[in-house]
């Protein structure tokens, strides 16, 4: 015999929906669920990274959701008060975007923090005041759907690697929470105006060994010689370990 009740059901967005709950017998002991593994806990996959199935007006109402909670936190003001007070030093002529994460990833705590980082991009353009400055964006795990609404930001989405090639001394590279060999990329092309990203003191702890690394000595060289630096600031663990770096005026 079965019967239906009357259930709430919060999903992971923070929805609640009404729902028939069909009453059954008890299932066999011994019976195999799909799979309770965080990998499937997404849509689809791709290399073995989950995502979820989002339109694109999805995606924007997830985007404007956060970006609100951005553009309403004392991280935002102090952001715009850091970059407003060096933005003469350096005339950016384009914004790079390394990294940041896909806005489809199966991970909500991932999602957010990708479409924060990106809201903090749109706050430096608007501090920037110059609608011409062109954003670059690359990450190997974008998909379709984000490259999508990345395109109507106006942004341009290339494949790794363009986007490193595009830096120029008039830069601004936007790489939060990336690895050290990504930084050490840029270490070894042409140093940005501008650079947020890791802080150093983050890969020191990743030498094993006494003699630093030749990647650890390239990211030295070119932060302790060619930046000054501020700390990020902090909204939830979003921007955790990230500093600001800017080309000191002696090497202008």
């Amino acid at each position: 015999m079965m019967f239906t009740k009357r259930r709430e059901v919060v999903d992971e967005e923070g929805w609640t929906h009404v729902i028939d709950r069909v009453q059954r017998a008890p299932e066999i002991k011994n019976k195999t669920p799909v799979s309770s593994s965080p990998s499937h806990t997404g849509d689809f996959e791709v290399n073995s990274i989950p995502y979820i199935n989002r339109n694109l007006e999805e995606v924007k109402r997830d985007f404007f959701h956060w970006q609100k909670q951005w553009d309403e936190s004392l991280a935002c003001v102090e952001l715009r008060k850091k970059i407003g007070a060096r933005k003469e030093i350096c005339n950016i002529k384009n914004i790079v975007v390394l990294g940041i994460g896909s806005l489809l990833s199966a991970r909500r705590e991932a999602r957010r923090c990708s479409a924060t980082q990106l809201a903090a991009v749109k706050t430096i353009l608007q501090v920037l005041d110059d609608n011409s400055v062109p954003v670059v964006v690359q990450d190997p795990q974008y998909v379709k759907m984000d490259e999508e609404f990345l395109t109507y930001l106006g942004w341009t989405v290339v494949e790794s690697p363009r986007a490193f090639e595009m830096i120029s001394f008039n830069s601004l590279v936007f790489a939060v929470h990336c690895y050290r060999s990504l930084y050490c990329t840029i270490a070894n092309g042409c140093r940005p105006a501008f650079l947020i990203g890791t802080k150093l003191e983050n890969f020191d702890k990743l030498e094993f060994s006494q003699k630093p690394s030749a990647e650890l000595n390239a990211l030295k060289c070119m932060i302790e010689g060619f930046f000054d630096e501020t700390d990020f600031p902090q909204m939830r663990n979003d921007f955790s370990d990230t500093k600001i770096y800017w080309r000191k005026v002696s090497t202008q």
